[in-house]
């Protein structure tokens, strides 16, 4: 699972989603990682994000943006993207989720693992 997230009001819930999520599935092989379409400022954020919310999940600050967001083919203006991949094809690709509506994120992760 990869998480592209916005510098945004919601990115902590979300972030705390998606960690539970991977956590939930980690024995059935899930593994996941968020990309936050932010500058270096945002570093030392993550990291407290991290430490207050107990979040495991790897969260990366990418060198270059503009060609993660194209090798991805991520829309720049999304909220948010998540993609769930097996065998490295994208098997889900939901944009601007919210920890509100996540549910559907779940769901395709269940589907994907053969849950």
């Amino acid at each position: 699972m990869i998480a592209f997230i916005a510098d945004d009001a919601d990115a902590t819930r979300l972030v705390a989603k998606i960690d539970e999520i991977v956590k939930a599935h980690q024995a059935s092989g899930l593994r996941g990682f968020v990309v936050f379409a932010a500058g270096p400022k945002k570093k030392a954020e993550m990291e407290k994000m991290a430490a207050e919310h107990g979040i495991s999940v790897p969260m990366v600050l990418p060198k270059d943006l503009d060609q993660t967001l194209n090798l991805y083919k991520i829309n720049p203006k999304a909220k948010s993207t998540v993609l769930v991949t097996k065998a490295n094809q994208v098997q889900f690709n939901a944009v601007d989720v919210a920890s509100e509506t996540f549910g559907g994120v779940e769901e395709a992760v269940k589907r994907v693992l053969g849950q």
